[in-house]
């Protein structure tokens, strides 16, 4: 069974991170969104920051539009290759990557390797997360690693690993609390887990309304109209 799911994963990886790089490299690739993220790494290897010249037809930060920090995890590997390229690759290894903890949360809860395999082959098989990358580059793909890992940490006792990912997750938009406050809310209520329910509650509401303020005061606004 980690054989076969292994294979699996480097063939999505491969799947993904090849065929992108072609789209890109065939300049089928449009300015929204992938020129903005391109646009952005650059500066973002420059001085940090999230510099856009292209989003809102004026030079403004990424954070007037969307609070994503969490693209600061790719900022050292496109340091190294600063290339379109590399971050279609990263955002590949990161779909693929999600197999990981839905495997060991799979046998955490006592599935035979069988049904491991199949559920993982299920998840390396959805459409939305393949279909999703052809879109180019988008900070939603980080989701299903980072619940996912936050979920597994949960069910093998690792509190801290789980408010890591838990803190990583809300890093990825501003509307990714909302994830993280259903998951509170069914530790509280489902699990009794009434302790680290209501603290990730808590912190995932307290989160995405500083984040909405920020929009609203030092922004372009948040577009509530998506909820």
């Amino acid at each position: 069974a980690t054989i076969w799911v292994a294979a699996l994963a480097v063939a999505l990886f491969l799947f993904i991170a090849v065929l992108t790089s072609l789209r890109y490299l065939q300049y089928y690739s449009p300015n929204f969104d992938f020129g903005i993220f391109s646009n952005m790494f650059h500066h973002m290897r420059e001085d940090l920051s999230q510099t856009v010249s292209c989003e809102r037809d004026a030079v403004i930060s990424h954070f007037n539009v969307h609070i994503s920090p969490i693209y600061y995890l790719f900022l050292p590997f496109y340091a190294l290759i600063p290339s379109p390229v590399t971050l279609l690759v990263l955002q590949a290894a990161v779909v693929a990557g999600g197999v990981v903890p839905l495997c060991l949360l799979a046998k955490r809860r006592g599935l035979k390797p069988l049904f491991v395999a199949l559920l993982a082959t299920a998840y390396l098989a959805y459409p939305a997360f393949t279909g999703g990358c052809f879109y180019d580059l988008h900070e939603n793909k980080f989701l299903p690693v980072l619940i996912l890992s936050a979920v597994c940490c949960y069910e093998s006792k690792r509190f801290p690993l789980m408010y890591l990912f838990a803190a990583l997750t809300l890093f990825v938009k501003e509307d990714a609390p909302v994830y993280m406050a259903v998951f509170g809310l069914y530790l509280l209520l489902g699990r009794r887990e009434y302790k680290h329910g209501t603290a990730l509650f808590l912190l995932s509401v307290a989160y995405f309304l500083f984040a909405l303020t920020m929009l609203e005061q030092f922004g372009l606004g948040a577009m509530t109209w998506r909820y």
